[in-house]
């Protein structure tokens, strides 16, 4: 696949865009009273990016409520981090029917987080030679970025991170971050790095020597008790690595063509966003739904010749009947309805009042006779 035609693979962080859609609104219901903040941020966010991004291929990722790998080589681990609100909790299934509904693919898996299936999926879109971009705010996805892989947070305003200027948003290329976390660390996922170490001279450090690896080798060279500390943690700070390190080899029983994406399918979201009270969205995509749609009047014969000609190579359809009553005994027959393509229809008039005959537009129509059948 050449460059000029390289399709675009969007995987989007849906546990970190749900804790900051459930933290930047308040007070959002639905009809039940049960909360929809979270839903209603998170749906806003997709709807933005797809419309701004045209994406060619599409996946959400989330983490589950199961421990991961990291828990195992670090019990402490994310220890720090309060408890998930139980209203944010109550939310995270309908997010993920919205996605559902949207045409868009969901990935999660026990024991991983969702960074590390993004990360892996990352690298097999890039190996079928597609552009990747990974949709986060999350600092620790920086290292996923390359050639052909950038990071976008469509809510922040950093931008974009590319490869051509991870080293000016940074101060170092995509590869040197795991070596820098494991140095300095990261207090909002108890990762505990060297004490005594911040970024600037973690940075300054792997900048310096090239790696952890690097710095080890010549650890004697660190003076004062920045040397101590580094000589007295070199476990933790390589530990520390570990952590924040994506694991980009997970086994995912997803094949990238399920993640491909045509549009935001209207007439499967409609219903979801009026039980949710989306009431600005439901407008939106009504109007969406409704520009897409053909229904005509036939009231001339050629136009009902051209009907049953229709209905015929159509091989089956739907038929309706308007009458003037419910009751069968009482029922006379006024007009039929006939659909034989999705968000079509054919109306033909054949029993109605003169009155009856003009419609909504205000054109006059014609009387048919059944007998045209």
């Amino acid at each position: 696949m050449s460059d000029n035609k390289r399709s675009r693979f969007y995987l989007v962080d849906g546990t970190a865009f749900a804790h900051r859609s459930f933290h930047a609104i308040r007070r959002l219901t639905d009809l039940e009273g049960r909360p929809t903040n979270a839903v209603f941020g998170f749906t806003k966010t997709l709807l933005k990016l797809i419309r701004e991004e045209t994406p060619d291929y599409m996946a959400i990722a989330f983490d589950t409520h199961a421990p991961t790998f990291r828990h195992e080589i670090y019990p402490e681990y994310k220890a720090t981090r309060k408890k998930t609100p139980e209203d944010l909790v109550a939310q995270m299934p309908v997010i993920l029917e919205v996605a559902d509904a949207l045409g868009i693919q969901a990935v999660e898996k026990d024991g991983y987080e969702a960074d590390d299936l993004i990360g892996t999926l990352a690298r097999r879109a890039e190996e079928a030679g597609m552009d990747v971009v990974v949709v986060t705010g999350d600092k620790d996805l920086l290292q996923l970025v390359s050639p052909h892989t950038s990071v976008y947070d469509p809510q922040g305003k950093s931008g974009r991170c590319t490869a051509d200027n991870i080293r000016d948003r940074f101060g170092l290329d995509a590869d040197k971050i795991v070596d820098v976390m494991g140095l300095w660390g990261d207090s909002s996922d108890n990762v505990p790095g060297v004490p005594g170490i911040g970024e600037k001279n973690a940075k300054e450090l792997v900048s310096k020597y090239g790696s952890l690896e690097g710095l080890y080798e010549n650890v004697g060279e660190v003076k004062g008790k920045k040397g101590e500390a580094l000589r007295e943690n070199r476990e933790l700070a390589f530990l520390s690595r570990e952590l924040v390190r994506i694991d980009r080899n997970v086994s995912l029983d997803l094949e990238l063509e399920e993640c491909k994406f045509e549009d935001v399918n209207g007439e499967r979201a409609i219903p979801i966003f009026e039980r949710l009270n989306f009431l600005s969205l439901v407008r939106e995509f009504t109007r969406s739904v409704e520009e897409d749609l053909d229904y005509h009047v036939a009231d001339e014969a050629g136009e009902v010749e051209q009907l049953v000609a229709e209905l015929r190579s159509a091989g089956s359809f739907a038929l309706d009947l308007e009458t003037t009553s419910e009751i069968p005994t009482q029922a006379e027959i006024v007009g039929v309805s006939f659909s034989f393509r999705p968000q079509t229809g054919v109306y033909v008039p054949v029993g109605h009042t003169e009155e009856a005959l003009v419609g909504t537009d205000g054109k006059q129509y014609k009387q048919l006779s059944l007998e045209a059948f």
